[in-house]
């Protein structure tokens, strides 16, 4: 037997062949170096040739190929890219991507020098909703994923039997903050990257209420005394500076605000006294972070 040694990061065929030193020709005449570079797949009869020199030979045994790939030729080849396919309508109070509805996502993924081996999907928030592409050694692919998973069949690039880049498209539809969309990319050398990106939905109306909180007037709308105006929003995505509250249609400010509960159930709270003898009248406004505007609250005269 022999041994030899393959250099990281090969990409190629390798060919055997085996024979004693009974040479139909003139053996010092055959250049073995420049055989080995000929293109398999172009150059069958060359090679044929070439074994066809010798009166007792194994002929050739070769493999369909042979890639080395170490981590640092993976990174320089491969990648996972996530795009957003619609408008981003502004940002969490963590700073994360904030929509009012579905958010189409495309993710292309390539592996350009050992390919493609297989790809994992996840979306957290989104239930049912984790899978994988596996790419078969004659470039088939199982999609166990594709009910949230659709490939672009015009996205997909070949190498010989590899497929070395592909796109395809999701969809991120949890009404809920921070939901985290994973994708793990193994190449056929095992050699793996990740991708992760987070996006929150907000599709829910605020609710506003605003009462006095000392109700008890004389006759109906007559109060003797400073009253203080209780404002509640309902809302996940909260940002108190948004909010509009005017009296007697001038524009005041609304601080010190009190937040209890959590997700779409999270009230946030404040107050503001109205002074001086005359006739009042308030409206609250807001719309939230995700562009949702709620329903414009107004209170008649007192």
């Amino acid at each position: 037997y022999a041994v030899f040694t393959i250099k990281e990061d090969f990409k190629g065929h390798l060919w055997a062949i085996t024979t004693d030193n009974v040479s139909l020709c003139d053996i010092d005449k055959i250049n073995i170096e420049e055989v080995l570079k000929l293109d398999i797949a172009e150059n069958k009869n060359a090679l044929i040739n070439y074994s066809a020199q010798f009166k007792h030979t194994s002929g050739f045994s070769h493999f369909d190929g042979t890639i080395l790939e170490t981590p640092e030729m993976h990174a320089q080849h491969s990648d996972v890219e996530i795009t957003v396919n619609t408008k981003i309508n502004g940002k969490d109070a963590d700073g994360k991507p904030l929509h009012n509805d579905d958010i189409p996502l495309t993710v292309h993924v390539k592996d350009t020098f050992s390919g493609i081996g297989k790809i994992h999907c996840s979306i957290a928030n989104d239930e049912g909703k984790d899978g994988e592409i596996i790419i078969n050694n004659d470039k088939t692919i199982v999609n166990n994923g594709e009910h949230f998973i659709t490939i672009d069949p015009n996205s997909i690039v070949t190498d010989k039997n590899l497929i070395t880049e592909l796109s395809f498209d999701i969809t991120v539809s949890s009404n809920t903050n921070a939901n985290k969309v994973s994708i793990l990319l193994v190449d056929r050398a095992e050699n793996y990257n990740t991708e992760e990106k987070v996006y929150s939905i907000d599709k829910t109306t605020p609710t506003i209420t605003a009462s006095i909180v000392d109700d008890k007037p004389q006759n109906s709308i007559y109060y003797k005394d400073d009253q203080t105006v209780k404002v509640s929003i309902t809302e996940r995505n909260f940002n108190g500076e948004d909010v509009v509250f005017t009296v007697n249609g001038e524009s005041k400010s609304l601080g010190g605000w009190k937040s209890e509960g959590e997700g779409d159930n999270t009230v946030h709270t404040a107050e503001y006294t109205i002074t001086g003898d005359g006739d009042y009248s308030y409206t609250v406004a807001y719309t939230d972070m995700a562009g949702n505007k709620g329903e414009i609250f107004s209170q008649p005269m007192f």
